[in-house]
């Protein structure tokens, strides 16, 4: 559950002496998200922190910057952009700058879609970038591993037009790696991962098969 600001310590801060924290967007599993002012460059972007209770855990810590270091490898405008990697030293905060999209998730347009509903080809241009990026994600070796709709970002461009943006490397894997896992989002899961038996690149092509058809028709397909 979001945290309120005012109850929000880190709100105000400024880490590395150069990314002031505004206001918290969101928080997962591993960590928030913050809107930040990186004073340097006179830019907005979006800081992702670790939660402090997990900063001591070595595991979980090399998980969290395992993220930054898989988007980093990625050069491709439908995968968000990472800044900067670092870690505080006045407070120990391990974080990573990224861009700061405007917009909405899937999921989130998906909720809305009696007052706004997906017309199919809006939906093809959607699942076409993502395509692209999950495309770019496996030259660079990867897997994503928990493609589904609120981690398919819809970012509004200056000129008005939609850019896709998959987000959220926190479980991405190595094609060399073998990882038998089943971590993952059971509605968008390969039956590989959901039997912890070894995948590759197809468990991706999976998941977005799974979520196109939400897309075009308005509920997953199992």
């Amino acid at each position: 559950m979001p945290v309120e600001a005012k109850a929000d310590a880190l709100i105000g801060t400024v880490l590395e002496g150069r990314f002031q924290i505004e206001r918290l967007l969101g928080e997962g599993g591993m960590g928030r998200v913050y809107v930040a002012d990186e004073t340097r460059l006179r830019r907005r972007c979006a800081l992702k922190v670790l939660l402090p209770e997990l900063s001591e855990d070595k595991d979980c810590v090399e998980r969290f910057l395992h993220e930054a270091q898989a988007i980093a490898q990625i050069h491709h405008e439908n995968v968000v952009d990472i800044y900067h990697l670092g870690e505080d030293p006045s407070s120990g905060v391990v974080f990573f700058a990224m861009e700061l999209l405007q917009g909405e998730d899937l999921e989130t347009r998906l909720l809305d879609r009696a007052a706004r509903p997906v017309l199919w080809d809006q939906a093809c241009h959607w699942i076409a970038q993502a395509a692209g990026a999950v495309g770019a994600v496996h030259q660079a070796g990867m897997i994503h591993r928990d493609l589904k709709p609120s981690n398919i970002f819809i970012a509004r461009r200056r000129d008005g037009r939609d850019r896709v943006k998959v987000v959220d490397f926190g479980i991405a894997t190595m094609h060399s790696e073998t990882d038998t896992g089943a971590a993952g989002t059971p509605h968008y899961m390969a039956p590989e991962q959901v039997l912890g038996v070894p995948f590759d690149g197809r468990l991706d092509m999976y998941s977005l098969g799974c979520t196109a058809y939400e897309l075009l028709v308005g509920k997953p397909p199992f």
